[in-house]
């Protein structure tokens, strides 16, 4: 094995953001749509294993404080006072609508997917028609004092139930916008507590969490208290309710998420009874949401430690939680391999630092330290979609949702730098999702929002723009259910810069000639989404890893897949390694050894040599937690020497199949010309170092 030189980074700021709304859509193929602090809005697919395939970037000026599903569409709310309809292709604004009443606090679908109620910062719960396919004002509700926290529709789409900031619960009749009941909370110290969170059954029974941490069961026709639980030291910001409506989850402020049950008595009454609770999270959980699909369900809860949790609903509190951190899955550190310039995408700017320098090749000991040399600022309001860096360092581009910028890098020996933006670009380029530039520097592709592919010419006097469309699909994909204009997740483009390939949400991959300008060839579908793609150099093979971490190997020149791929798609890679649930999110070759692959994931890195025998599925490549864990414990305490003398045996060694997990988290992984490679690692303490503190709570023996 070919020992490297590796430029270890710890130095990048990165810092993901806190989750503010969940949102389940309900149908065959489930997603959830998580919204976060800086008002970006993820769509996670569960199918996939959890993928990240939609992105949509936030803006400076505007906020997500709610986040609602009908059907398909998408929609959100916020401080800034709108209703936004997005569009989940050109992943950008679809629809746009005043509320009439300030800053929309929530939003609520009725069952029958046609009216949408907004709880406004007046006070007023206004609805919207969504029939026709857009978002038409209806009209206004009865006003009330405070302003409307939480909003939940009744089965029966006759009566809407809010929750407001004056301590009250109304009931409203839809048909005359009138509230038929007000139920009046509890006051602490002359506040008012705020009504967070609310679940209506099809009995009527009235879930909702407040600000004095109680987790309250009102029966909804009489207006009656049916039973309280005061099991949080905090605000209770979330409450969700299965299908079945016999069990309650409610969490908050202080990080507990407690499961309530509907059980029978002996005289066959049923009643609410706290069940479990679980601490998943560091810190508060500030939304919830149930996915239940095929008699399976899970509950899943995001806060401000900015992860997403996920539980087994049939073991709660028994089993293993699935933690799925928010460290990124699309390319948001770059690396200009030739000037070893490294650089780093935040919201709404680049950020640059050239790499440190050795004594000489034999020394690992820095004659030169890594510095930060250029801050590249935004102007606009709309966060930085995608970005590219050229490897000789003198070109950088980033797209936001409306245009493209382009600048030309100045760079000295000491250190100073100088930025030259390209202010008048050829109207013809439009935004882009995925932007490179070419091993010459000399073009920059694109994949625009509107699905065609710019090639961006940088070698003339003048910038110049070539398009080419993608194939026409009007067909619809049956077995996933997806539109086949969904928009494109990944792109390679070959080290000679002739070819480029791209594959989409739908799982559709193309691959262009851009030395000719033209489309090339589709491939065959996956029925899995592609989380990275690269071209062997000098074979121009298309190496493409999916959701499922199967590999597979296409040689574009004669149109079918290598001998190795059919191999490993008959005989099959480790099981260990393709049940973990990280995705391979970056692939690299061996800068020694084309025959052999760098795959990246955030825990690990894989050497895999296509030249050897492949290990056989069964391979044990490392030891996991839980095996640690067991001969820690002494689980068989009888035979524990043997147990551990087993377990190290049990530990293969492959040459084809080799596994690095020095590195952890690991961001990024890239190469440079002189055949370094460097690692860009982020702890989880240095993010915890940079999140609001806690809820102080008493805890036992302190």
């Amino acid at each position: 094995m070919v020992n490297y030189k590796v430029h270890r980074v710890r130095f990048v700021p990165y810092t993901p953001q806190a989750i503010h709304c969940l949102a389940v859509e309900g149908r065959k193929r489930p997603r959830i749509a998580v919204s976060r602090a800086d008002s970006s809005i993820e769509i996670w697919s569960i199918e996939d294993n959890w993928y990240l395939e939609r992105k949509i970037c936030g803006c400076k000026e505007t906020s997500v404080e709610a986040l609602v599903w009908s059907g398909s569409r998408l929609f959100s709310s916020g401080l800034h006072g709108e209703i936004t309809e997005w569009d989940l292709n050109k992943l950008n604004v679809k629809t746009c609508v005043d509320s009439y009443g300030g800053a929309v606090w929530s939003l609520a679908v009725n069952h029958e997917q046609t009216l949408m109620a907004a709880g406004c910062e007046d006070g007023c719960v206004r609805l919207f028609d969504i029939t026709s396919g857009d978002i038409e004002y209806a009209r206004v509700f009865s006003k009330q004092e405070g302003r409307i926290l939480s909003l939940c529709w009744h089965k029966d789409g006759q009566v809407l139930v809010a929750g407001g900031s004056d301590a009250t619960i109304r009931v409203y009749e839809v048909s005359t916008g009138h509230a038929r009941l007000r139920i009046t909370l509890d006051n602490f110290n002359q506040r008012n507590t705020l009504v967070w969170s609310l679940v209506v059954t099809s009995d009527f029974t009235i879930i909702s969490g407040d600000s004095l941490g109680k987790t309250q069961f009102w029966d909804g026709k009489l207006g009656t208290l049916i039973k309280s639980f005061n099991v949080h030291i905090a605000d209770v910001l979330a409450v969700c309710v299965n299908q079945k409506e016999d069990t309650v989850y409610a969490s908050g402020v202080d990080n507990k998420l407690v499961q309530f049950k509907l059980i029978t008595d002996k005289d066959g009454s049923k009643t609410w009874s706290r069940s479990n609770s679980t601490r998943a999270h560091t810190h508060d959980i500030r939304a919830l949401a149930m996915i239940e699909k095929d008699e399976k369900s899970a509950l899943v809860s995001g806060g401000v430690d900015t992860n997403i949790m996920v539980y087994s609903t049939a073991k709660y509190g028994c089993s293993d939680l699935r933690k799925i951190p928010a460290y990124p899955l699309t390319p948001e550190i770059h690396l200009a391999s030739q000037a070893q310039i490294l650089m780093y995408q935040k919201t709404n700017a680049l950020h640059f630092w050239k790499l440190g320098k050795t004594v000489n090749e034999e020394s690992c000991h820095l004659q030169e330290n890594p510095s930060h040399f250029l801050q590249l600022e935004a102007k606009s309001s709309n966060h930085i979609v995608c970005s590219a860096i050229s490897d000789d360092g003198l070109w950088t581009a980033f797209s936001d949702i409306h245009h493209i910028s382009l600048f030309k890098l100045h760079l000295d020996d000491d250190k100073s730098s100088a930025v030259q933006r390209v202010k008048f670009l050829p109207e013809e380029i439009v935004p882009g999702h995925r932007m490179k530039f070419t091993k010459d520097c000399l073009k920059l592709i694109t994949i625009t929002n509107r699905k065609s592919l710019q090639i961006i010419h940088l070698d003339t006097d003048s910038i110049t723009v070539e398009t080419v469309e993608f194939p026409v699909n009007n067909t619809t994909i049956d077995h996933r259910d997806l539109d086949p204009d969904s928009p494109v997740t990944v792109l390679a483009i070959s080290s000679d810069g002739t070819l480029c390939a791209s594959a989409d949400i739908a799982g559709s991959i193309q691959v262009f000639d851009v030395q000719n300008t033209k489309h090339h060839c589709t491939l065959p579908r996956f029925s899995r989404q592609i989380t990275a793609m690269a071209f062997q150099p000098e074979t121009n093979i298309l190496v493409l890893v999916n959701t499922d971490k199967e590999v597979f190997m296409f040689n574009i020149r004669k149109m079918k897949m290598t001998g190795w791929s059919k191999k490993a798609s008959k005989a099959g890679l480790p099981q260990q390694w393709q049940k973990m649930p990280t995705k391979v999110i970056n692939i690299l070759f061996d800068p020694y050894c084309k025959d052999t692959m760098l795959l990246q994931s955030h825990d690990m890195f894989v050497l895999l040599d296509t030249t050897k025998p492949l290990p056989s599925k069964s391979i044990k490549l490392f030891e996991t937690k839980r095996d640690k864990f067991e001969a820690r414990i002494g689980k068989k305490r009888k035979h524990s020497e043997s147990v551990k003398t087993t377990e190290r045996e049990e530990i293969e060694q492959s040459e084809a199949f080799k596994i690095c997990k020095k590195y952890q988290p690991l961001l990024f992984l890239g190469v440079n010309d002189d055949k370094s490679v460097v690692t860009v690692e982020r702890s989880w303490l240095s993010i915890m170092e940079s999140l609001p503190p806690t809820l102080h709570r008493k805890r036992y023996g302190t």
